[in-house]
């Protein structure tokens, strides 16, 4: 049983990701001689939508004929307007959801001769995103869970971090290849990441303190009691957290439970009380 409900919910969690993640679509239009040929598409609010269009002529006489082009949002405000191209590009961020509509249509000046085509390359969404210069972010940054930037390096092949965290929670280590780096195999990056007891600096503790031997690994045991006492207590404290979020969260269940169920009550009398004075008026009761 356990199984099918994770089965149904990794499949709703696709069907979302489906939904959310929009589409890149190449089409292809043929524009009459007269007349106007338009795309739509209804996209939701705060979506970035990024398209190209070039003209393809079949015509020897008249190889480079020029188009208009017009875009406008579902309240009718014109997005992008060209006349007299043969290519172009409009890119924004939706601000009204519903059909946004892309029109074609072949300049009056321009000689009548074979069919002009269009390619238009409409992308939304992730899709519309630009990812190449995404990847060519030049640093090394590590945040703490707030947001709090704790080292930044750029340009090195090599580098450190240390802090004492102020914030629990998750902690970010980002890594990204230069702008300015060759392009050829994969880069790899060799992290060692210790924390608590295990990034502590036992050689350097040893020499200040001038210990050695049995003192020094009785030391190592110390700190790693202490280490485990505090994981426990952070354990507790986000236990004590968790129990508090249960027990609201179960309140909250409990009292909707209720209103339902008083609800359905007041629903059940009122439909008695409607039915038997419906029966009493036809004097079936």
């Amino acid at each position: 049983m356990v199984m099918g409900a994770d089965a149904i919910m990794r499949a709703v969690l696709l069907l979302v990701l489906l939904c959310v993640l929009q589409r890149s679509e190449a089409i292809w239009l043929n524009l009459p001689a007269s007349g106007t040929k338009c795309v739509s598409e209804d996209i939701q609010n705060n979506v970035v939508v990024v398209a190209d269009y070039v003209v393809i002529s079949n015509d020897v006489v008249n190889p480079n004929p020029t188009i208009s082009a017009k875009v406008t949002s579902p309240y009718g405000n014109t997005l992008h307007q060209k006349e007299n191209v043969s290519h172009g590009q409009f890119a924004f961020t939706t601000t009204e959801g519903g059909n946004y509509l892309a029109c074609f249509w072949v300049d009056s000046h321009s000689p009548r001769g074979g069919d002009v085509s269009v390619n238009l390359d409409w992308k939304t969404g992730i899709a519309a995103r630009d990812w190449e210069s995404v990847a060519k972010k030049e640093k090394i940054e590590v945040t703490s869970p707030y947001g709090n930037t704790l080292h930044q390096k750029e340009n090195v092949s090599h580098g450190q971090f240390a802090f004492t965290t102020t914030e629990g929670g998750n902690y970010l280590a980002c890594f990204w290849v230069d702008s300015h780096s060759p392009r050829g195999g994969d880069v790899s990056v060799n992290l060692d990441w210790k924390t608590g007891i295990a990034a502590r600096d036992w050689e350097s503790v040893a020499k200040k303190e001038k210990i050695e031997g049995i003192e020094l690994e009785l030391r190592k045991l110390e700190g790693a009691v202490e280490a485990i006492h505090e994981n426990l207590l952070y354990l507790k404290s986000r236990e004590a957290d968790m129990r508090i979020v249960s027990e609201t969260t179960n309140a909250r269940v409990a009292w909707f439970s209720i209103m339902s169920l008083g609800v359905c009550i007041l629903v059940s009398i009122a439909q008695i009380w409607h039915l038997k004075r419906y029966f009493h008026k036809k004097k079936l009761i």
